[in-house]
């Protein structure tokens, strides 16, 4: 009996040996004969600066948000792994990861990040899109040849689009959904901005999902795919809207009105 249980522990010893055992990203390795190997092929047992292995990420590959696993590189196929982080997303046409909306490429070309807001710094960061460049001389983020600043001061667009410039030689292209007021191409009355910003299209209804339209106005805001009333407003009586909330605001008395009656009552004086 001794002799048959210490041949099944020599057994699972060497089968350890030859098989290794899987080890999480960022912990020591070593080769399969010294029993702890890395994930195939996401990652790769190699030595750190300290001359320790470890299990890093392989060639291709990059490390989670988490910190705690790979996953495929920026630029690299995503058709079976999953892209790094929410920085990037897998394009559809050529199965690689690429920049998400909102995200451009890094400096160093080795990941994505949030772009330089226009007017800012762009000696380490890319400017937002094609509407902007970095200039030379004061290397801030400025509007590129054909765009003009837009309406709200914080980007670029080009002449005759939304939110950008129009006059009369250079008319809003889009003239059944757009108009030109104080000189800039804004949505015309009853529509709201696409969530691309591309155009103008009617709003989400009030109570209506919102998760690819905009709400109708600042009375509304978009929580949980749905509009609601914003912080401030309240639902009209019609219930199709939100209207300002008025209810105990006036002039601040009534809140003080409140204060000074919670004051007498813990101090027992009746009047």
């Amino acid at each position: 009996m001794n002799k048959l249980l210490s041949f099944l522990l020599f057994s699972l010893f060497i089968s350890n040996i030859l098989c290794g055992e899987e080890v999480a990203y960022g912990q020591a390795c070593g080769t399969t004969a010294d029993g702890n190997t890395c994930k195939a092929t996401v990652q790769k047992c190699d030595d750190d600066e300290g001359g320790t292995k470890t299990c890093v990420c392989a060639d291709g590959f990059a490390v989670n948000q988490a910190g705690n696993d790979c996953l495929t590189a920026y630029k690299g196929d995503c058709t079976d792994i999953d892209c790094a982080d929410s920085t990037q997303t897998c394009d559809t046409e050529s199965n690689t990861c690429v920049c998400a909306t909102g995200y451009v490429e890094k400096k160093d070309e080795k990941g994505c990040e949030l772009p330089a807001a226009y007017g800012a710094s762009c000696t380490t960061k890319n400017c937002a899109d094609a509407t902007q460049t970095c200039d030379s001389e004061s290397k801030t983020c400025v509007c590129a040849d054909g765009f003009a600043v837009n309406q709200a001061g914080n980007g670029c667009a080009a002449k005759g689009e939304l939110n950008g410039k129009c006059d009369t030689d250079n008319p809003c292209t889009k003239t059944s959904t757009q108009q030109c007021t104080s000189g800039f191409c804004v949505c015309a009355t009853g529509l709201v901005e696409k969530k691309d910003g591309t155009d103008c299209e009617q709003p989400a209804a009030y109570g209506g999902d919102c998760s690819n339209k905009n709400c109708a106005d600042s009375t509304q805001t978009c929580t949980s795919n749905k509009c609601v009333c914003a912080s401030g407003y309240k639902e009209n009586s019609a219930k199709d809207g939100c209207e300002k909330d008025t209810s105990g605001s006036s002039d601040g008395n009534n809140s003080s009105s409140f204060l000074k009656t919670s004051l007498l009552i813990l101090l027992g004086i009746t009047f």
